[in-house]
C-alpha cells in the first residue's frame, strides 16, 4: 500500500500531461486548417461567373487539407505510441471534416461554380476514405462505429454523409431533384425500404468508393472484407499488427500465403541475387512454420502447401530428401516434422528402456534417441 500510494501521484500527473499535450496537438492542427488552410479567396469566390480553373481540379485549401493531414499522420506514426496516434488523428480529421460540412453546406454558388463544389467534396470524401483506414484498428471499427467507444469514428461517417447530401442538393439539375423530393423528404424517406442501423451511417462509401459493395455495407461484417481491403487496412497502421496479419494469412482459404508461395521460384540457380534468395527461404520458412502452428486454422498449412506440392512435384523430394537437395519447402517441412517428432521419439524410446528394464533387470544399456 505504501508503494502504491507512493507512485499513484506521479502517475497521475504524468497521465494529465499526456491528455495536455494531446489537446495542444489537436487544437493546433485544427485552429491551422480552420484560420490559414481553409481560407483562399480565389478557391472560394463562389459568387464568381468563371469557372475555376475550368472545373479541372479542386480548390487549393482542399489539396492543402489533404497534405496537411497525411503530414500529420507520418509525424505521429514516427514519434507517438500506436494507439495514441490514431486517436489524436481521427480527432483531427473529424474536426476538421466538421468544419467543411459546415461550410459546403451553406453555400449558394453560381452556375459556373457548382463543378467545383461537386470536385471539392468528392475529393474531401476520396481523401477522408484514404484515411479513415489509418485511425480504425480493426475491421469492425471501419464498419460497425459504435458512439461510445468509436466517437471520431462515428462523427466522421456523419460529417461525410453531410457533405454528401450538400453534394447532392447543390450540384444536381433542380428537375431531378423536384421529382424525387416533390412529395416532401418524409414522403420519400417513407417509401424507401428499411435499412438495419448502420446502413445510412456507410451510405457515403458506397457512393464514393465501389469496392464497398451494398451488400457488405447493409449488413456490415468482417468476413465480407476482400483481402486487399483488409491489406489496406494492415499497412495502414502505424505499427505491424500480428493479430490482422494471421487474419489476412488465413482469409479466403490462405488467399495470400498461396500467392506468396506460388511466385517464388523452386530452383535456387534461377535467383541470382543472394539477398532476394536468402530473404525468399526466410519468408517460405516463416510462412510454413506459422501456418504449422496456427490453431484457428488447423488445416492451413495442407491447403497452403498441397496445390504448391502438386504444381512443383516435390512430393518424392520430401519422401527421399537428399542431402544436396536445396529446396525450401521440404527442407522446411523436414524441420517441422523432425520438431514434432523428437519429444514421441524420446517418449518411446524411455518407455522401451522402461519395459526391459522390468523385463530383464540389470542387462539394459541407456540409448541416445539420434537425431
Amino acid at each position: 500500500s505504501k508503494n502504491r500510494s507512493l507512485f499513484l501521484l506521479p502517475v497521475q500527473q504524468y497521465q494529465e500531461f499526456i491528455k495536455v499535450i494531446q489537446f495542444q496537438i489537436t487544437s493546433y492542427n485544427i485552429r491551422v486548417c480552420a484560420t490559414s488552410i481553409f481560407q483562399d479567396a480565389q478557391s472560394h469566390h463562389w459568387e464568381d461567373s468563371k469557372s475555376f480553373y475550368e472545373g479541372e481540379r479542386c480548390s487549393f485549401s482542399i489539396q492543402m487539407w489533404h497534405y496537411h493531414c497525411c503530414a500529420l499522420r507520418y509525424d505521429l506514426w514516427t514519434v507517438v505510441p500506436s494507439k495514441i496516434a490514431q486517436e489524436l488523428l481521427a480527432e483531427v480529421l473529424s474536426e476538421t471534416l466538421s468544419i467543411l460540412a459546415s461550410r459546403y453546406s451553406q453555400l449558394c454558388p453560381t452556375y459556373k461554380r457548382s463543378s467545383q463544389i461537386r470536385t471539392d467534396i468528392t475529393a474531401i470524401l476520396l481523401c477522408t476514405e484514404n484515411l479513415l483506414w489509418s485511425v480504425c484498428q480493426s475491421a469492425g471499427k471501419l464498419l460497425q462505429p459504435l458512439e461510445d467507444t468509436s466517437h471520431w469514428i462515428f462523427t466522421i461517417h456523419n460529417h461525410c454523409n453531410a457533405l454528401l447530401a450538400a453534394l447532392a442538393v447543390l450540384t444536381s439539375p433542380l428537375g431531378k431533384l423536384y421529382e424525387v423530393f416533390c412529395g416532401g423528404f418524409r414522403a420519400y424517406d417513407a417509401a424507401q425500404p428499411l435499412k438495419p442501423m448502420n446502413c445510412g451511417l456507410l451510405e457515403w462509401l458506397r457512393w464514393i468508393q465501389s469496392s464497398f459493395s451494398y451488400e457488405l455495407l447493409s449488413t456490415p461484417s468482417c468476413d465480407k472484407i476482400s483481402v486487399d481491403q483488409h491489406l489496406t487496412l494492415l499497412l495502414s497502421q502505424p505499427r505491424c499488427d500480428w493479430n490482422l496479419l494471421l487474419q489476412i494469412l488465413i482469409l479466403q482459404d490462405c488467399l495470400v500465403p498461396r500467392i506468396l508461395l506460388n511466385n517464388m521460384s523452386t530452383d535456387p540457380k534461377n535467383v541470382d541475387d543472394e539477398y532476394i534468395e536468402e530473404k525468399q527461404s526466410a519468408l517460405i520458412e516463416a510462412i510454413v512454420m506459422v501456418m504449422a502452428y496456427c490453431k484457428s486454422l488447423p488445416k492451413g498449412l495442407g491447403i497452403v502447401l498441397e496445390g504448391y506440392m502438386d504444381k512443383h512435384q516435390l512430393w518424392n523430394k520430401l519422401c527421399y530428401l537428399a542431402a544436396e537437395d536445396e529446396s525450401d519447402v521440404p527442407r522446411c517441412l523436414k524441420l517441422f516434422i523432425s520438431k514434432a517428432i523428437k519429444p514421441i521419439l524420446k517418449h518411446v524410446i524411455s518407455l522401451l528402456h522402461t519395459w526391459q528394464a522390468l523385463e530383464n533387470p540389470g542387462t539394459c544399456h541407456k540409448q541416445v534417441p539420434p537425431e
